[in-house]
């Protein structure tokens, strides 16, 4: 995914169930890494812990219920984008690292 002042990956998924299929796109911000994986996430707190730092963090998700898996991904970017374009940099450090 990319935004107006940074491009990173995001997971996305589809999630079924027996009356419903949710599209979902989701990361997560440790400190200022945004790792992919779980294992990737382990590391970057180990690795943040291991310089005395305790970093904060957020796990973000956004999702759609519809079996249209490439709209739900095009208006679900469209909506992070224009969140974090009305979001002043100081909030946007919120949901990723900011240059």
């Amino acid at each position: 995914m990319a935004l107006p002042s940074a491009s990173f990956v995001a997971n996305e998924l589809t999630a079924t169930a027996a009356d419903r299929t949710e599209q979902i796109i989701y990361w997560t911000r440790i400190g200022d890494h945004l790792p992919p994986s779980w294992s990737q996430q382990r590391l970057v707190v180990a690795t943040d812990n291991l310089k005395g730092l305790i970093p904060d963090a957020v796990l973000v998700r956004v999702s759609m219920v519809t079996q249209d898996k490439a709209m739900a991904l095009e208006l679900m970017e469209g909506f992070v984008r224009k969140l974090m374009a009305s979001l002043p940099p100081v909030s946007q450090k919120v949901f990723v690292p900011v240059a």
